[in-house]
């Protein structure tokens, strides 16, 4: 879980997928969680976490995608972000440079 903090230099969460590597690029960031199910993402944001809280995890369905785990006011949002093949990441039809940019402009 995380919030987002402007004073980390800016290069903290730079990253590249690469699909069929055994560690993540994100692995180590304060905001990625590899190593948890959906129900331990839905849970930890509802319980620890507070309104605008969110967390990113691998994707269990598709392997190198994630999911975004986005608390509002009563719920969890949850969306997919697809990584492209120009290094880039896709979800709702938008691309981003970053995963955390895409947190940051939403």
């Amino acid at each position: 879980m995380l919030s987002a903090q402007k004073d980390l230099s800016p290069q903290w969460d730079k990253g590249r997928i690469g699909r069929g590597r055994e560690e993540d690029p994100h692995e180590g960031k304060i905001w990625f969680h590899g190593k948890i199910s959906k129900q331990e993402a839905y849970n930890l944001l509802m319980t620890v976490g507070q309104v605008c809280s969110f967390l990113v995890r691998p994707s269990d369905n598709t392997p190198g995608d994630y999911s975004l785990y986005f608390r509002t006011n009563e719920n969890i949002q949850r969306f997919k972000i697809c990584p492209t093949s120009s290094n880039q990441f896709m979800m709702g039809g938008r691309y981003y440079n970053r995963v955390l940019i895409i947190v940051v402009v939403t």
